[in-house]
């Protein structure tokens, strides 16, 4: 699915895209509120934010939300390629509410397979707005999000999380327990000025 916010000028387009659909079937009985829900939310809840101030881009800004990107990486990026669409940056928030018990919520942003002075650019600005902690970690060997197919096509990103993802990983995702309602920790969108 996708929406747009359309602009005063052409392309490039900015991509704000998260996973958003966990299917429920034997081999994979995830709800997915943490995995994909959460990140869902995140976008949503900056599509709403953007239109009631009236924001309008200078350039097009993509709101992307895929379905089975860890089922093989299946996203629309090839289809932007082929195009040949100009493509300014995509940032990925993926699992953005979950907190470990007796933790600080923290604002993650992953180092690697990124753009890393967008990255770190990003990191300064959420600094600067936000009263959370802003850290870095690197997503674990292996570990996938769409961000990955936009980093592999060339396409500059930036991967936002919840938490550091090997030091304080979700017990929850890929399970039947990746709920609203969690046994450790808290399940929530914790809002700060």
């Amino acid at each position: 699915m996708r929406s747009k916010c359309q602009s005063s000028s052409s392309p490039p387009i900015w991509i704000l895209p998260s996973g958003f659909c966990q299917l429920r079937v034997s081999t994979a009985p995830a709800p997915g509120a943490d995995d994909g829900g959460s990140g869902t939310v995140t976008i949503l809840e900056a599509f709403r934010a953007l239109v009631q101030a009236g924001f309008w881009p200078e350039f097009p800004v993509g709101f992307h939300w895929y379905a089975a990107e860890e089922g093989g990486l299946l996203d629309i990026v090839s289809e932007y390629v082929y195009q040949r669409r100009d493509i300014g940056a995509m940032i990925q928030f993926d699992m953005t509410a979950y907190v470990h018990k007796d933790t600080t919520p923290t604002m993650t942003f992953i180092t690697n397979n990124v753009d890393t002075p967008l990255t770190n650019w990003t990191m300064k600005l959420a600094t600067e707005y936000s009263s959370f902690p802003v850290t870095g970690a690197e997503l674990f060997p292996g570990g996938v999000s769409d961000h990955l197919s936009w980093h592999r096509a060339g396409v500059p990103v930036v991967y936002a999380t919840e938490s550091d993802p090997v030091r304080t990983p979700n017990p929850y995702i890929h399970t039947v327990d990746d709920r609203t309602v969690v046994k450790e920790g808290e399940f929530s969108f914790a809002v700060r000025n």
